[in-house]
């Protein structure tokens, strides 16, 4: 059974994939048209490298994300691949993580399909559902409902 790596990492926003290393950093893609992960890291273990790629959402029907990110995680694999050498193996990790603001059982996470130029790199997925406090859970549900509502007061209004 996999267990999810839980420990403290250095946070590196990148816009170029050549800055990434097999090392203990979260790397976050500075890129905003990158909609199919929002951030990945490293997991050495033995002679190979597990990537957990990380999609965070409120929504519970995510996806499909955008097949050019399938690019992206194909620089990732050439780097964790090199970094490894020929005796190690390069897995993937795919972690939806969403907020517990709906049954586990209605949420539904799409891929894109897969291109000419690109295809999605095999691996195990999985939900993580982060606990938030109700009085946090209905400020989130409502700013779903009207992304638009403030609890700022005009000034100006008399």
């Amino acid at each position: 059974m996999d267990k999810f790596p839980i420990s403290p990492r250095e946070l590196c926003e990148y816009t170029d994939e050549k800055v990434v290393r097999v090392d203990d950093r979260l790397y976050v893609p500075i890129s905003t048209t990158n909609s199919l992960f929002d951030a990945f890291f490293f997991q050495v273990v033995g002679p190979s490298v597990i990537v957990w790629v990380l999609q965070i959402s409120i929504n519970v029907h995510e996806g499909p994300g955008s097949s050019r990110g399938y690019c992206k995680l194909g620089k990732i694999k050439e780097i964790a691949d090199k970094a490894i050498g020929p005796r190690g193996q390069v897995e993937f990790r795919y972690v939806l993580v969403e907020p517990k603001l709906n049954d586990p059982d209605s949420i539904t996470y799409s891929l894109p399909q897969n291109t000419a130029a690109a295809n999605w790199i095999s691996g195990k997925v999985y939900l993580q559902l982060l606990a938030v406090a109700p009085h946090e859970r209905d400020k989130v549900c409502d700013e779903m409902r009207d992304p638009w509502a403030t609890d700022v007061e005009d000034e100006d209004a008399d």
